[in-house]
């Protein structure tokens, strides 16, 4: 893609000695996690197939686009992302049948809500490990998102953006291509360069970069790594990500709130509410200077 420089991931096996509590609370950078949950009953049932025989007749929220291919350009991208509620066994026989053609994805769905049953194949990993063992249990829910659940196809990708919070996300089913920046190179990925595109989002179309227009970002450092099933990525807030499934894939993933995460939150709300503010200093300056009479001082 770009000769960058690409820095390993680090990865950390299950050896029995550490807990995935202990282990988070010592990572202050992404990992992958290897050998968490191999119990998972979602690991050995979960596919395409399953979910379209089991759950075919129930209804879910999927994200769609107004222009056929997808656009890769996250301008693009944003301006023709829409949501529709679907049959779910419909959209992933589209998916299977026409790929990325069919223009269809499950991003975050509460699939949860409506098939509670579907949480016993899973775990709250976010509930059980990402906060001390001294803290209630009470208050741990309260500071944690619902699980998010992600069926997708091959060749499918979002748009290089951070999130805000904690984040653990669980490849259940195919493989994804993740690539990283961490927020020490923001500028490098030309962070609040673009007025018209949401403050998380990076307005590089990584599946083809243009580096005339974004030269920064062929030295930017960079993990580039697949994320194979049965496999965690440990995402701190922040962290830029491009996504790209190499298959068709399923995702769980648990967000949760940090005192990282907490900042993170603050700065992108702060970034809005003064750029907010920007254009309408801008638009009333600019209803002035069109009012004034052409003999008058610009």
């Amino acid at each position: 893609m770009t000769n960058g420089k690409i820095v390993a991931i680090p990865r950390i096996r299950n050896d029995g000695r550490s807990n995935l509590r202990q282990i988070l609370a010592g990572l202050d950078q992404p990992a992958v996690l290897q050998g968490f949950i191999d119990d998972w009953q979602a690991l050995s049932s979960w596919t395409p197939g399953f979910f379209a025989e089991r759950y075919g007749d129930r209804d879910i929220l999927i994200e769609t686009s107004s222009q056929s291919p997808i656009p890769t350009d996250p301008a693009a991208y944003l301006g023709a992302r829409r949501y529709e509620t679907a049959l779910l066994g419909d959209t992933i026989h589209g998916m299977q049948s026409r790929g990325c053609d069919h223009g269809a994805y499950i991003t975050y769905a509460a699939i949860y809500a409506t098939n509670p049953e579907l949480k016993n194949d899973i775990a709250p990993l976010h509930e059980l490990h990402g906060f001390p063992c001294w803290m209630p249990s009470g208050l741990r829910r309260r500071l944690t998102l619902r699980p998010g659940f992600w069926l997708g196809p091959a060749g499918i990708s979002s748009p290089m953006h951070f999130d805000r919070h904690e984040n653990l996300n669980v490849q259940i089913y195919g493989r994804k291509r993740w690539v990283l920046f961490s927020p020490r190179h923001s500028a490098d990925v030309y962070y609040r360069q673009s007025e018209t595109l949401p403050v998380i989002f990076s307005p590089i179309d990584m599946t083809q970069p243009d580096l005339r227009k974004f030269p920064r970002l062929a030295s930017a450092p960079r993990h580039d790594f697949v994320l194979e099933a049965g496999e965690i990525l440990y995402l701190p807030p922040g962290w830029w990500h491009f996504v790209e499934s190499l298959s068709d894939s399923i995702n769980v993933n648990y967000w949760w709130w940090s005192p990282a995460a907490f900042r993170t939150v603050c700065r992108v709300e702060w970034v809005s509410f003064w750029r907010s503010m920007m254009r309408r200093l801008w638009r009333h300056s600019s209803k002035e200077e069109a009012d004034k009479p052409t003999s008058m001082p610009l």
